[in-house]
């Protein structure tokens, strides 16, 4: 790669150029990163934008090993893409009882399905990346494969805080989740920018809804509902099957066990049943959690401290992680209007082009407040 920025000092910039190549539509849908000298990049349309991309590029392919880089630039590389980046920002800015939940979960094994990842990973790095370049058609080849871990785990991905991956996989995963993540961003904003501002037309990114598919607010709405019914079933129960005992003085143990069984199999199932289909989300939040943090009587304290732990599942765990990179991942294998922005109009004829950015590189970026 021939990026003038081996000597950065303190208020120095460097300059990094690249081209996103895909097929423009309502919105373009990328296949290519091509990093290029700024000095030899064609005039494009240049619109300011994508230095978090090019700095999320650049750590993608140091992490991957593609690209050598001298020790002192990869650190700034590093440090300048930990502070762009959005995510780190809002996880640096949060406050939750994550680690208290982590603390009371069972870890999962999943060792082997971990192993046929890293492999994958591998793989698919070997094929898509190079020292100047980023095949995102080979990358984007990595959904499949990170469906396939998903769909071998033991217990469903959505709020498993069990869920621990090896340094090295959770490394590549959120290199490649902050890349697509930064790419989309930035092709979402030239798309609002050509459309002016439209409200009608404007693209917007809520990386919380396309990953849960729902609101968090009416997640935890479902989880308190079903919490609490539980716990009256639960009560009602046990007055149900002491009165049995108190009014049928022959009953003995057996017949109490009976009976319990027979509420279980009657009411309790077919009513969980019912929350897992109908409140999916909120049954996986629900039964990830220990059972003591629902005791809290009050419901918009325990309110609180749910929606918290869902940004804090979502953005701090490796269930989160995995969630996130299978997101983006789907958006460049199946196109943006498929994944996430359905309601674009789509165009009979889609012309591949090259757009070109350069950016500047600081040293010394302002401290996020």
């Amino acid at each position: 790669m021939d990026v003038p920025f081996e000597q950065l000092g303190p208020g120095q910039k460097g300059r990094l150029a690249f081209q996103v190549i895909g097929k423009d539509g309502p919105i373009l849908n990328p296949q290519n990163i091509r990093y290029m000298s700024p000095d030899k990049m064609p005039i494009g349309e240049n619109l300011g934008l994508g230095l978090d991309t090019a700095v999320a590029g650049v750590n993608l392919l140091v992490s991957a090993g593609t690209l050598a880089l001298a020790a002192a630039t990869l650190r700034e590389v590093r440090r300048i893409h930990k502070q762009l980046n959005e995510i780190d920002q809002k996880i640096d800015r949060m406050e939750s009882k994550i680690d208290e939940v982590l603390r009371q979960v069972q870890v999962i094994n999943v060792k082997v399905e971990e192993n046929n990842l890293r492999h994958a990973i591998h793989h698919v790095f070997a094929r898509a990346l190079s020292d100047h370049e980023i095949d995102l058609i080979e990358l984007g080849r990595l959904h499949a494969d990170v469906e396939a871990y998903v769909d071998a785990l033991p217990a469903p991905l959505l709020f498993n805080f069990g869920l621990r991956l090896s340094t090295d996989v959770a490394d590549s995963l959120s290199s490649v989740c902050s890349l697509l993540l930064q790419l989309r961003m930035m092709l979402a904003e030239r798309h609002n920018l050509r459309v002016q501002g439209d409200p009608f037309k404007c693209l917007a990114i809520d990386t919380m809804q396309e990953c849960l598919g729902q609101d968090i607010g009416s997640i935890v709405r479902g989880a308190i509902a079903y919490s609490r019914s539980a716990k009256h079933y639960g009560e009602g129960q046990e007055v149900i099957l002491r009165s049995i005992g108190e009014r049928f003085t022959w009953s003995d143990e057996a017949d109490i066990h009976y009976f319990r069984e027979l509420l279980d199999a009657k009411m309790a199932s077919p009513l969980d049943d019912a929350f897992r289909s109908f409140l999916y989300n909120s049954a996986c939040l629900y039964n990830n959690l220990p059972d003591e943090l629902f005791e809290d009587p009050d419901d918009d304290k325990l309110g609180e401290r749910l929606f918290s732990l869902c940004h804090a599942w979502l953005l701090e765990t490796d269930g989160g992680l995995v969630l996130r990179t299978r997101t983006e991942l789907e958006g460049i294998s199946k196109g943006y209007q498929v994944a996430f922005w359905p309601g674009l109009a789509d165009s009979e004829t889609r012309q591949t082009v090259a757009l070109g950015f350069r950016c500047e590189l600081p040293s010394n970026l302002p401290k996020q407040p």
